[in-house]
């Protein structure tokens, strides 16, 4: 916070575009620096979270019942997770 202070940033820039940002040259030197933690990455596995949009089901226009996801219909409350895991907070934090 202090750097963003001090170059006048609104806000600290995304890790996505720093790396975007990176001259070639100092690359190979900062980019390990800036990489996510290791221990995420210690397995050389990546996990990775996908979320779409909730929207209205698509089961009550195809045939006509409702689904497993919206068991109540679909004005309810959703029946399943709605995304608030360590997971997804990781994700939109990383937006």
């Amino acid at each position: 916070m202090a750097m963003c202070r001090k170059y006048g940033l609104a806000r600290v820039p995304k890790l996505v575009g720093m790396i975007a940002a990176l001259p070639e040259l100092d690359c190979k030197v900062l980019l390990p620096k800036l990489k996510a933690k290791p221990h995420r990455t210690a397995s050389r596995i990546t996990v990775v979270a996908v979320m779409s949009k909730p929207h209205r089901c698509p089961h009550i226009a195809t045939i006509r019942n409702i689904c497993v996801y919206c068991p109540g219909g679909p004005d309810s409350d959703f029946e399943h997770s709605t995304g608030y895991k360590s997971t997804s907070m990781r994700a939109i934090r990383a937006r």
